[in-house]
């Protein structure tokens, strides 16, 4: 008895390519906590190329988004590039309590650009594109609740 199959394996060695300039369909894979060099704390997220005509299916790319006031701008922009909404009601957005381990495996469309660092070409998100993500609904009292987010609680 003979099993073949034919499988697609780009992507899954070592040495991922680095993505050329682009925009692209991207998986969330990882976020954990880390601290800046100013000793901000801050979330490294690891995202993973998902569009499968790309010839960058499967590379890796990764950011970092500060948590504080001045830089959750950015952090918004990656959030709602899943399809999250923010509550409209103002007061539900001064103290939001998340759980950033719920957005691994959501999907999410980014602008790349690439960079020059020791020699090597590597890729850096520009921007978080609305539309493509995992979500497209409103957020509400029922989803903060089910997905242990608190928007009652301050994240840090």
């Amino acid at each position: 008895m003979s099993l073949k199959k034919k499988l697609d394996f780009r992507g899954t060695g070592d040495d991922f390519p680095t993505p050329d300039a682009g925009i692209y369909t991207v998986e969330i894979l990882d976020v954990n906590e880390e601290e800046s060099k100013n000793k901000n704390p801050m979330l490294a997220w690891t995202f993973e190329i998902i569009d499968e005509d790309s010839e960058f299916y499967g590379s890796r790319i990764w950011d970092r988004t500060v948590l504080t006031k001045n830089a959750l701008w950015k952090l918004r922009n990656l959030l709602e590039s899943t399809g999250f909404q923010f509550p409209e009601d103002n007061d539900k957005l001064a103290d939001m309590e998340l759980d950033f381990e719920s957005f691994v495996g959501k999907t999410a469309r980014v602008k790349t650009g690439t960079y020059e660092y020791n020699g090597e070409t590597k890729a850096e998100v520009e921007e978080y594109l609305q539309g493509g993500g995992s979500a497209s609904k409103k957020v509400t009292e029922e989803d903060i609740a089910a997905s242990g987010m608190n928007a009652s609680a301050t994240p840090f």
